[in-house]
């Protein structure tokens, strides 16, 4: 006989059922949700990653445009020359005039605008030192043209490539002003710096000592650097410091003009410190001149004077006779003798002004020579120059040259 099962079993019953129902569907959701994410698949873009920084442009190589060095050497290149500078990456980096920028490799996405310039902008690096005011002149592809020149915004990086070791090869590279130049291939490329061709140097020295022969010849057949009266033989005129004075600078301040404008293809190398010491020089021979001529002038109405008078005492015969000697001039001694003497011997205030002339000429005749630029002198040292030369004058009105 059949038994029913009662109400309560039946119960007990279904929510078992449910359980077991619910733990056996819900297995595979909890596996499911403890299972780790599958990794990423190898070049699948992530929507939410952030693109990766473009590499900075890294300058490769460089050389005299249209003329490639032989065998790979290291490019020879002067001042006026044009130079190809390859730089890897820089279409990337560059921001066109019109359009969009070209996109960062790898990402398919605008770089920002930390990762973009304007090539036009960029400027040369020698061994670190920025050449401002040299900008390029053509860009193609990832190589850019520029020329290399002497400004006055870049005269202090000059004066240092200048001062280097002779012979040492320099580093290029380049940059945007202000900030740090692009990086290198390594080897970074270098070029060989020359100053000047040998050739050139040589016929302007030539033409130079030409100029400075005939004026020697001039000055000893007309005395241009000697005091007294032109009527007296120049042979017997004695040398005058201050016209000395001025025409040491003058062809001191020419010869380094020719120089300096062969060398660096410059003619901006007059600096206002050498303009000033010019007229200093020029100041202090009018200043010279003009003292004696007052002092013959003088001297000739008063010997007019004298020879006026029908009969003269025996100091008046003495002072026709000092007169005389006065508006002759100085015998002619020695060079350096000369400069440094008046009647008395030689005076301090003669051989103070040559002291400190000589002193400047050593420091202006060095500092061409080391960095291809004529010196600024400090407004101290013009104005202990000036302050010599005055005294020079100022004793000059009482000073005796017989």
């Amino acid at each position: 006989m059949h038994r029913h099962p009662s109400p309560d079993r039946v119960r007990k019953s279904g929510v078992w059922c449910l359980v077991v129902g619910a733990m056996v569907l819900g297995a595979p959701a909890c596996a499911a949700q403890a299972e780790p994410p599958p990794a990423a698949v190898a070049g699948a873009a992530q929507p939410d990653a952030q693109p990766a920084p473009a590499a900075a442009p890294t300058v490769t190589s460089a050389q005299v445009s249209g003329r490639a060095a032989p065998g790979g050497q290291v490019p020879t290149v002067e001042l006026g020359d044009a130079i190809d500078v390859s730089i890897d990456g820089l279409r990337q980096w560059t921001v066109p005039s019109q359009g969009s920028p070209n996109p960062v490799p790898g990402t398919g996405k605008p770089p920002t605008q930390a990762q973009t310039g304007d090539p036009f902008q960029l400027i040369l690096y020698l061994n670190g030192y920025p050449l401002r005011g040299v900008t390029v002149e053509a860009v193609r592809g990832d190589t850019i043209t520029v020329r290399l020149r002497r400004t006055s915004d870049n005269r202090e990086s000059w004066a240092a490539l200048f001062a280097r070791p002779k012979g040492d090869p320099v580093s290029i590279t380049v940059g945007l002003p202000g900030k740090s130049p692009f990086p290198t291939s390594v080897p970074g490329p270098t070029i060989n710096l020359r100053l000047y061709r040998p050739w050139v140097i040589v016929s302007s020295f030539v033409g130079f000592a030409a100029l400075f022969g005939l004026f020697l010849v001039l000055a000893r057949k007309h005395a241009l650097l000697c005091d007294g009266d032109n009527t007296r033989p120049a042979s017997q005129r004695s040398y005058s410091l201050a016209r000395c004075q001025m025409a040491l600078w003058t062809f001191t301040i020419l010869g380094s003009f020719v120089f300096l404008r062969v060398a660096t293809k410059d003619w901006d190398v007059l600096p206002t410190q050498t303009l000033i010491l010019m007229g200093i020089s020029l100041a202090t021979g009018m200043g010279a001149a003009a003292i004696d001529a007052s002092k013959q002038s003088s001297a000739r109405n008063r010997l007019i004077e004298l020879q006026g008078k029908d009969a003269l005492t025996s100091e008046e015969t003495g002072e026709v006779a000092n007169l005389h000697s006065h508006l002759a001039g100085p015998t002619r001694d020695n060079w350096l003798i000369d400069i440094l003497s008046d009647a008395d011997g030689i005076s301090f205030h003669r051989f103070q002004l040559f002291c400190w002339t000589l002193v400047l000429w050593v420091m202006f005749m060095a500092s061409v020579y080391r960095n291809l630029a004529m010196p600024e002198f400090s407004d101290q040292l013009l104005t202990l120059l000036g302050i010599s030369g005055g005294a020079y004058l100022g004793f000059k009105f009482p000073e005796r040259k017989v």
